[in-house]
Formats: structure tokens, sequence, C-alpha cells
């Protein structure tokens, strides 16, 4: 979109839609965790092409080690892929819950249960041209993301608001990301997820185009799609 814009192209930004958004009184938080002060994220999704996983698992492993503060459920990769990065044959132990291959309705079952999903990414032309749909499918449960700020899926995201924002994939940063997380008071969780509910409903509703489709096939570019975000 800001390629062509910037070129002086009738163009529209138009991300991944949903119809089906959650209540919010539908916003929660796992029982189970908020009564053992952990944290839950999941990741859906495949490693063999887009997202990254190592320095999460590692990060995990490290802030684990002593005690879980954090329950990491992986849906899609395999377990021993899971293995291999993590260099552990079981990564239960470090609260880490493999899944495997799940069906898109058990998939979203998992990740509804989450306070935090996980799209990790390279500086590269393939994250910025693109909205993540697992991204779109997760905010609009109420599910906030850990994104890598590399300019593409991560530009919805007001870090500390509706989701978070982390600088690079090194273990370290990620590690330091995580720690304020397990920090946080279950309130701000909560208040996040709300955030990131609120902000899909905005954002990636259908609603929020009709004008500016309507603009963009009227051949009046992207000033008037500009004044229409502007309104949100």
């Amino acid at each position: 979109y800001e390629h062509y814009r910037n070129q002086g192209c009738n163009v529209i930004r138009l991300p991944p839609l949903v119809y089906d958004f959650a209540d919010k009184d539908q916003v929660f938080r796992d029982r189970d965790a908020v009564k053992l002060r952990q944290v839950k994220l999941v990741f859906a999704g495949t490693t063999d092409f887009k997202d990254y996983l190592e320095p999460m698992l590692k990060a995990i492993r490290k802030i684990n080690n002593n005690e879980i503060k954090i329950i990491f459920d992986v849906v899609g990769p395999s377990p021993d892929a899971i293995e291999s990065m993590l260099e552990c044959s079981s990564p239960t132990q470090y609260g880490i819950n493999c899944y495997g291959h799940l069906s898109h309705e058990n998939t979203l079952s998992i990740v509804r249960k989450a306070d935090f999903s996980v799209l990790m990414r390279e500086n590269k032309r393939y994250a910025k041209a693109g909205v993540s749909t697992k991204f779109v499918e997760a905010m609009s449960l109420a599910v906030p993301s850990i994104c890598t700020a590399v300019g593409g899926t991560d530009a919805f995201v007001t870090d500390g608001v509706d989701g978070v924002l982390i600088k690079d994939n090194s273990v370290h940063e990620v590690l330091d990301k995580l720690v304020q997380i397990t920090n946080m008071d279950s309130s701000k969780i909560l208040q996040m997820k709300l955030n990131a509910l609120n902000t899909a409903k905005q954002v990636f509703s259908e609603g929020q185009y009709y004008n500016v489709a309507k603009c963009f096939l009227e051949g009046e570019g992207f000033d008037s799609q500009n004044k229409e975000e502007a309104k949100l």
C-alpha cells in the first residue's frame, strides 16, 4: 500500500476482514492460569516459511527453568520439530504443549483461551506485504499479539495497548518482553484483550470499508481512504 501510494497510484489498504467478533462479555482469562499466576501464549501456524519460533521457545525455556510462569500452546508444527528447536525431548517440562496439526475449529478453541498470540517474522518483503490472517482472527477473539516490529502486520499494533511489539527476534529481546508480560497484573492483561477486540472491530470489520472501497472504485484514490481512516 505505502509503496504504490507513494507513486501516486489509486490504491486501497484492505486487510483480512472478520464477520464474527467475540462479545465484550467473552473477554476472559483462563481460570487456572490466573490462579497459578501464569500467562498463556499460543502459536498457530507453520514454521517452514514465514514464522519463527526458535527464539520464543528458547526464551520460554529460560524463563520457565525453575518455575512455570508461561504456558505456550503450539498448534501446527510437529512435536519433533519443536523438540529439535528447543533442543529438549520433553517440552512440557518447560510449559510448552505441542498439539501438531488440528482443524481450524479446534485451533480457534485453543486460541480464544490464550492471553497473547505469537507472530514472529523477519524484516523481509514478505512480512511487509500483507496482514496475517491468524493475527486478525486472534484479535477478533480478544487475543492481542506479540509481534516482531518489521513494518507489516505489526503496523496495526500499539505497543502495550492492544499488543506487544518486539524489536527483533533475538532471545534476549524476546526474554525481556516476556518478563514484562509475566509481571503484568491480570487486570492489565484483561484490558489489553479488550483493547485488541475493540481494535479488531474498528480495523477488520467489513463495515469500515464500504466508503473506502466506493472511493477506490470511483478512482478517487488514497486521499479518500486517509480521510475515512482519520474518522476511526
